[in-house]
C-alpha cells in the first residue's frame, strides 16, 4: 500500500497486514507510546489522522474504523476531506 501522497507511512504495510489477519479497526492501544506520543487508548485512526497518511486513514474507514473523536479539522486537508465525508463531528 505505497501511496506517494501517503508521505513517508513505515505502518502502512503493517496496517494492512493487521486487517487482512482480523484486527479490530476500532480496538485502542492501551498502552500508547511516549517514544512517538501517542496518548493511551488510540486507535490506528487516530494516528494515521495524526501523522497525515491520507491513504491509510481512507483504508481504515472503510473497514469500519469510527470517526468520531479523531481530531477535526486536522489542517491536513485531504485527511480532513475523508473525515468530513465520513461523518466526524465538528
Amino acid at each position: 500500500m505505497s501511496d506517494p501522497t501517503d508521505g513517508p507511512n513505515p505502518a502502512a504495510a503493517f496496517i494492512e497486514a493487521s486487517l487482512w489477519h482480523g484486527t479490530d479497526v476500532r480496538a485502542p492501544g492501551a498502552a500508547g507510546c511516549g517514544y512517538w506520543d501517542i496518548a493511551r487508548n488510540r486507535t490506528a485512526l487516530h494516528i494515521a489522522a495524526w501523522r497525515s497518511w491520507p491513504a491509510t486513514v481512507k483504508l481504515l474507514i472503510e473497514r469500519g474504523a469510527p470517526v468520531r473523536g479523531i481530531a477535526y479539522p486536522s489542517d491536513y486537508t485531504e485527511v480532513d476531506e475523508l473525515l468530513c465525508h465520513h461523518g466526524a463531528p465538528q
